[in-house]
């Protein structure tokens, strides 16, 4: 979305934007106007158009190929100097191999003959200096990591939401109240307050509550009552989850940042329960040791065993695919290592290579906890858990990367050239190995793809 969340390093004045070593990230819209309408300088109108193909290949299956295309309309009519109205919208379509004939995946994203088309985002905004309010669908980015975040990210699909954000001074504040799922009631709210501290410390702590219902509780929708203490007051069991991150900046280009969240935190044991937190510890250092055009990036990232879970299948922490986590990518039960060296040999040329660690235990996100003789309720479960329909109990003490681990190590070469102002060129390189594949002890498998991007702004 625009102006939501860039990864840009600045060198001497001039601003660019850096390779992502993930491209979990919201998109990045350039400052200028490639497009006046009229002559007028305060209307413009924008079309980014992409084609995406790709191949992956593993030892011992044939080679899956797909192609993706992205079509992005935006525009942006400056009433006042200092309020502007503007609109944004990501169509995408999805040609890959075909694995049925016709797949409904939820409410919003239908695939046939291996196409599938879906919106990223589509929404209103009106922005002046101290607020912006949003309507529409969206997509929203919590946090300080670079790639990925704990609470709230990109990873799974847009919502409708309505919006706003303000800032005053040193602080911050933002909220929103959104429909997750029609089909399924289920909706979704969230508040968030930061803080410039002296320092160079920025603070934020945020609280979002997952819950269904028939039609959107006013008491979620209050952007200023805090949601733990109205679940107890007004209502049940919603999946209500904090999260605090820190970013530091102490100079000389550096970045020092991290997150805690906090799904279930227990303070007392009866019956015993899980805790159920992650943790993300990560770095930014631009032109290390004087080095121009340079950058450094270290981030690591785990989530126990149980979080993003839920006793109730619709509580669980996840997008309206009712499969991808809308927190961090990884999931629970697992954690993730990136590091990346980025350097710019011409302005319209950076070169990144990376290495990368990916560890999932056995835990998965649609298999929550459980109590002996509780009523099996619907997900996987090996036969060896169920005695008549109900659950001989799972083991509630803290695990992390539980069971047999799957370990894949990855290296990365990304290459990104812009030959015209309107064209850029993407070409990413992977290579890397897994053990435990599928968390099946001492099966092997050895990955290797490659992705080649144009992009052309009209």
């Amino acid at each position: 979305m625009i102006e939501e969340h860039m990864s840009i390093t600045r060198h001497a004045g001039n601003q660019r934007r850096a390779i992502t070593f993930d491209d979990r990230q919201l998109p990045a819209r350039s400052n200028s106007d490639l497009y006046r309408y009229g002559g007028s300088p305060n209307l413009a109108l924008g079309l980014d158009a992409s084609l995406i193909p790709t191949a992956v290949a593993s030892r011992g299956v044939e080679p899956a190929y797909s192609a993706r295309g992205e079509l992005d309309a935006w525009g942006r009519w400056r009433a006042t100097p200092t309020q502007e109205f503007l609109f944004d919208q990501r169509l995408v379509f999805t040609a890959e191999e075909e694995q049925a004939k016709y797949q409904r995946l939820d409410a919003t994203t239908q695939t046939w003959r291996g196409g599938k088309f879906d919106i990223d985002y589509t929404y209103f905004r009106y922005a002046n200096p101290f607020l912006s309010v949003t309507a529409g669908r969206q997509q929203r980015w919590w946090g300080q990591g670079q790639f990925g975040t704990l609470l709230l990210s990109t990873n799974a699909q847009a919502f409708d939401a309505l919006s706003f954000k303000a800032g005053y001074r040193r602080l911050g504040f933002e909220w929103f109240v959104g429909i997750m799922s029609i089909d399924h009631l289920r909706f979704y709210s969230g508040h968030r307050a930061t803080i410039r501290l002296p320092g160079h410390v920025t603070a934020g702590f945020s609280e979002t509550v997952l819950y269904r219902a028939s039609y959107i509780d006013p008491v979620y929708a209050n952007p200023l009552l805090p949601y733990y203490g109205t679940q107890w007051n007004e209502r049940d069991d919603d999946n209500i989850m904090w999260a605090l991150d820190v970013k530091w900046t102490p100079g000389h280009g550096v970045k020092l940042y991290g997150e805690l969240l906090m799904d279930d935190v227990q303070y007392e044991q009866d019956p015993p329960a899980p805790q159920k937190m992650g943790f993300q510890l990560g770095g930014h250092w631009a032109d290390p040791l004087g080095l121009p055009d340079t950058d450094l990036k270290a981030e690591w990232a785990g989530v126990q065993k149980w979080t993003y879970t839920h006793r109730q299948q619709y509580n669980r922490y996840v997008g309206a695919d009712t499969a991808s986590v809308i927190g961090h990518w990884i999931g629970t039960d697992g954690d993730a290592l990136d590091l990346v060296a980025e350097h710019r040999f011409h302005p319209r040329l950076n070169v990144g290579l990376g290495y990368a660690w990916r560890r999932h235990g056995e835990g998965r996100v649609d298999r929550g906890l459980h109590y002996p003789g509780e009523l099996y309720t619907g997900g996987p479960v090996a036969p060896a858990d169920t005695a008549n329909g109900r659950y001989v109990g799972d083991d509630p003490r803290t695990r992390f990367l539980s069971g047999t681990v799957e370990r894949q190590d990855l290296a990365v070469a990304t290459v990104r050239w812009e030959p015209f102002f309107w064209a850029t060129l993407t070409a990413r390189l992977t290579y890397g190995y897994t053990r435990n594949a599928a968390n099946v002890a001492g099966a092997g498998r050895h990955d290797a793809g490659a992705e080649l991007s144009l992009k052309l702004d009209y």
